[in-house]
Formats: C-alpha cells, sequence, structure tokens
C-alpha cells in the first residue's frame, strides 16, 4: 500500500506555530546568517551566529491528530553543524515524559546528531504506538566549549505508512584487481523499517549491457552475489538495487567501478645527474607485482611508434632527435600480453643530429672537402675527430663553430665501396650516425682529361691548359713539388683551368704529379719534365745554353714573389 501525505510544514515559507524554549530559547525562525546560507528561512540556533553555550534548548511542533493513521512517520529535513561536546535529538512524549526517538536510519552517535550533516539531509521517524496526540520536539544541548554554526530544520512532512526505503551498506566491496580467473564476490548489508524483500546486483562493462543478478540472502542483514571473470584492461561499473516491496533504494546513488588489470612496472628512471648530451641512455624499473609471469618488456617513447622489446631491466634506449624523450615501461605476460604502462619519465637529454653532410659520397682514390652541420655536436678545434671507417683518412679538420666543421678526406683507391657509418667525437662524446656517406667505384670519379702540353723541358717555361669531367669550383691552388713553379694567374671556367709552369735546369726528369685544389676537390694532373739538349753547334753563333735557361729562371722566380692574392702578376 502507497504512503499517504497528511500534513506538510514548510518552514521555508512560514514559522507554522512551532515553540521555542529552554535556557537562552535561542531556536528562531529566520533566513540564517551562518551555516545554510541563501538557502530560505528555516527555524535555526542563534541564526546570527554560532550555537550558545552551556545551554538546553527546545522546538516543539504542534502535530495534528494521529487518529485513524495506521503507521504515522515524520519526515524531517534538517542541517546541522555542531562543535565537539554538543548534541541535538528529536524528543517525543506519549504522555509518561519526554524520551529520545531515534530516526529509521539511525543517527550518527548514539545520543544523536553530532558533528556536520554537510548540507541538509532527511530522516525519518516512526509515532507508531505513541498514542493519537504525542509531543514531538528537537532538543539542542551545547556545553561550554566549542561551538558550531547550528542545526536548522527547514521541512516536516506527516505521512501514513511506510516513507523510507531499504538502507544499503556495504560489506564486501570489488576493488581493483589483477585476478583474471575471479569471480568477484560482493556483499551489502540491506535493512528496512519494514523489511528487504529483493536485492539485485547490476552491472556492467563499457560498451557492454547492463546484466542483473539477484543477490541471496546470508546470515542477519546480509545479500551476496559475485561478478563473473573479466579480462584484462575491463572496467566494471556496479550498484546494488534493494527493494522492500514499496520503496528502492539504489546504492550507491552513482555506480562504483573496479578495473581488471595486469600490473605495469614501478620506479621507472632515467640517467641521474644534470643535463646529458647522448644518443643513448639507460632505463631501469622496478619489476611489477603481479601473481602471472612477466616474460619480457616493452619501452615506448612518446610519440614514437615502434617499440623496443628486452628481456629484463635495465635497458639502453636509443634517443630520437626532434622526439620528445618521455619513456614508459610495460610487462608483458606471456600469451595474456602486454599490462599497464608505467608512470612515463622524462629525460634531461639533448640529442645531437648531423643535418647535413655535404658532398655525402665520394669515389675510391678521390680527395674531397666536406662540410658538416649539425645540432649539439659540440666540435672544438684541435679536440675533434672524424671516423669514416676502414680505408678512409682524414688528411684536415676546420671547426667552424661548435656545430659545423669541413674536413679533407681522402678515400683510399681499394675502399670498400657502399654506405658508411660516420663518427663525430666532439668535446662530450663520439656520436655516430648510421648510413650518411658512401664510397662510389673509383672507375666514376673525377679526373682530369686533357692536358695541353703534357710536358716541359728543363729550364723552360710553358702555358698548360686542362680539362676536367667535372666543373672547377673555383680557380684551383696548385701544389708542384720544388722542381716545377707556378707562374702567371691561374684562371678557371667551367671544366677548364689554365696556368704557366715552369721548370727548374736541374728539375727531374720524368713525370710529375700536380694537385689541383679547387677548395671541393683535388685534382692530379701528370706532367712529364723532359731533358734539356743542348743543339750542335753549326756557326759562330752563341748558343744559349743552361746558364741562359737558369737566367730566365730566376726572372720567372721573380715575378712569382710579386704576384698578388687573385693570382695576377704585379
Amino acid at each position: 500500500m502507497l504512503p499517504l501525505l497528511i500534513t506538510v510544514f514548510d518552514l521555508s515559507a512560514s514559522d507554522h506555530g512551532l515553540v521555542s524554549a529552554g535556557d537562552t530559547a535561542q531556536w528562531e525562525w529566520a533566513d540564517p546568517g551562518v551555516g545554510p546560507v541563501g538557502l530560505g528561512h528555516a527555524w535555526g540556533t542563534n541564526p546570527d551566529g554560532p550555537t550558545l553555550h552551556d545551554t538546553v534548548d527546545t522546538l516543539e511542533v504542534p502535530l495534528p491528530s494521529l487518529v485513524g493513521l495506521d503507521r504515522p512517520v515524520v519526515k524531517v529535513r534538517h542541517f546541522y553543524d555542531l562543535g565537539l561536546g554538543d548534541v541535538g535529538r528529536v524528543e517525543v512524549d506519549d504522555g509518561s515524559g519526554w524520551t529520545m526517538l531515534q530516526p529509521l536510519s539511525g543517527t550518527p552517535d548514539p545520543a544523536g546528531f553530532v558533528g556536520a550533516s554537510n548540507g541538509y539531509v532527511e530522516h525519518a521517524f516512526d509515532l507508531s504506538g505513541l498514542g493519537s496526540d504525542p509531543g514531538f520536539r528537537f532538543v539542542f544541548q551545547a556545553d561550554t566549549l566549542l561551538a558550531g554554526d547550528g542545526w536548522y530544520v527547514q521541512r516536516l512532512e506527516l505521512w501514513d505508512g511506510d516513507v523510507v526505503g531499504p538502507e544499503v551498506t556495504g560489506l564486501v566491496i570489488p576493488e581493483d584487481t589483477q585476478d583474471l580467473v575471479g569471480p568477484y564476490p560482493l556483499s551489502v548489508a540491506a535493512t528496512d523499517d519494514v523489511g528487504v524483500t529483493e536485492v539485485t546486483l547490476r552491472w556492467s562493462t563499457e560498451g557492454g549491457p547492463l546484466v542483473e543478478v539477484p543477490m541471496v540472502p546470508g546470515s542477519g542483514a546480509e545479500w551476496r552475489a559475485a561478478i563473473p571473470a573479466q579480462s584484462k584492461n575491463t572496467v566494471v561499473s556496479w550498484s546494488v538495487l534493494a527493494s522492500d516491496g514499496t520503496h528502492h533504494t539504489l546504492w550507491p546513488e552513482v555506480d562504483d567501478t573496479f578495473r581488471v588489470y595486469l600490473a605495469a612496472p614501478t620506479n621507472v628512471a632515467g640517467p641521474d645527474g644534470p643535463h646529458q648530451v647522448a644518443q643513448s641512455a639507460l632505463l631501469d624499473w622496478t619489476e611489477p607485482d603481479s601473481p602471472e609471469e612477466v616474460t619480457h618488456y616493452q619501452v615506448f617513447q612518446a610519440g614514437v611508434v615502434s617499440t623496443m622489446l628486452v628481456s629484463a631491466p635495465p635497458a639502453t634506449v636509443t634517443l630520437l632527435p626532434g622526439a620528445e624523450q618521455t619513456f614508459s615501461v610495460a610487462a608483458v605476460y606471456g600469451k595474456l600480453g602486454p599490462g599497464d604502462r608505467s608512470e612515463p619519465v622524462t629525460m634531461d637529454v639533448e640529442v645531437p643530429q648531423l643535418l647535413s653532410m655535404i658532398p655525402s659520397r665520394a669515389h675510391q682514390g678521390e680527395s674531397v672537402y666536406v662540410r658538416l652541420e649539425g645540432q649539439s655536436l659540440y666540435l672544438q678545434q684541435g679536440r675533434t675527430r672524424l671516423n669514416l671507417g676502414p680505408g678512409i683518412s682524414v688528411a684536415s679538420l676546420d671547426v667552424y663553430n661548435a656545430h659545423a666543421a669541413v674536413a679533407r678526406i681522402d678515400v683510399g683507391a681499394n675502399a670498400a665501396t657502399g654506405s658508411r657509418d660516420v663518427e663525430v667525437d666532439g668535446t662530450r662524446a663520439p656520436f655516430e650516425f648510421s648510413n650518411r656517406f658512401e664510397v662510389l667505384p673509383g672507375d666514376q670519379a673525377p679526373s682530369i682529361v686533357e692536358v695541353t702540353p703534357a710536358s716541359v723541358t728543363q729550364g723552360q717555361q710553358v702555358e698548360i691548359s686542362v680539362v676536367s669531367t667535372v666543373d672547377f669550383a673555383a680557380a684551383p691552388t696548385i701544389s708542384t713539388g720544388d722542381d716545377l713553379l707556378v707562374s702567371g694567374r691561374i684562371q678557371a671556367l667551367g671544366e677548364r683551368a689554365s696556368f704557366g709552369l715552369a721548370a727548374s735546369s736541374t728539375a727531374r726528369v720524368g713525370t710529375h704529379s700536380l694537385v689541383l685544389d679547387d677548395g671541393r676537390r683535388r685534382l692530379v694532373v701528370d706532367v712529364e719534365v723532359t731533358e734539356f739538349k743542348v743543339p750542335p753547334r753549326s756557326s759562330c753563333a752563341t748558343v744559349p745554353g743552361p746558364a741562359g735557361v737558369l737566367s730566365w729562371l730566376l726572372v720567372a722566380l721573380l715575378l712569382r714573389g710579386r704576384e698578388t692574392d687573385d693570382g695576377d702578376v704585379a
């Protein structure tokens, strides 16, 4: 049978004739200045401030006659914030004197309402068996010490019948678990002033249907049920619905949840110490606490798709330039797969980069200048080393700044062709960059294909023109050795260069190799020095001999001494 509403005391609109009495008579009908401020009028203790000390004050409610009511129940909407040692209680008088009446759901303390309600709450009081005209009052009792904001009553309702649903409290509540076998037991205590008729467990997983399971009564007020086993990474939402045949109570009001998971490693940490410059780092962690066996681990880097697999900690991780140096680790539990990822750790590491290497290839037997540019290389003249592997020597290395340098490299004629790793050893550490240089076959190397003339006689001078398979980057400098001398202006246009060349009177007869260096590469020119031969005398005419040639050579040397920086003769 549904309950019937008999009378309403809306104390937010009227005082309804309630009677204040007691030592200080501090119960007043007002809009509170403390406690439930801004929530409308109510009957309260000292509405302008904290409750008064060392007092017992009452607020009596003039209830209507209960004649003809089968089960009279008063529902009270109230707020309380009471100091330590203060108490509020409801009392009734059936003609034999005032006695305390417990609400159907009980009070925070056997003595009554203590502490704070944290907002307006409702309690119901059963008046059955108290006669047709019982007294009903609120009693506030304060000691001499601390005071709170007080006790406020805003609404009372007189009902006939059952107005309160079952009270539900948790006994065994499922928590986050690594149990993949299940089931997950759940039990509650369900009580009611009339009697609990049914309790139902309601549960679901994300995207799954709502499952309802009748709970089985146990001893006393206990009701039991279980949720079946779930796979890892499953969040289960659940609630309990209890009924007394008239009213239903959903507990908790918002679904509770628990999660089935496999544990993550803990205490993930990168390298100790201050800011570092490195291409790799040591990552360590503590193995997870789990009933399942860990077979290996996955290491993840933020923003990077690939993962690294290791059998046990620690692990050396490659630091990717331009990526966030944040890592997390997951344990892999055999066929069960990976568990949760650990909390991420961010390393204070600067990752060097080789942004460009020009040229990035050279032929067997070729001598070229290579410009390196990067970030976080920390190069220093005299301390930086460059290594391109077997068969390639570094003849010189000039550092322009902390992250750029030019090196002259000589590729051996028998150096293995193919890609090479480049190692740059700056002031921080050796850094290796994979497959950044390539050695090409020597038969494709740039070379001098034409020399005109191809010889010079001892003590004489010629104007030589050479043609290369590639354009000259600039007018080359020319290394000749002690027996030969470059004179006049060196010129270059496209693949052709020209220069004057003089041979001393004692120059070694045979092939001389000249090195032409245009700042990009070094090319070799072979020139033959031929022996000076005095022609046979045919008359008394003077024949120039080696002495005359030597005089000419001295003039050439003087001219060279007066050359300007651009090769012009002054």
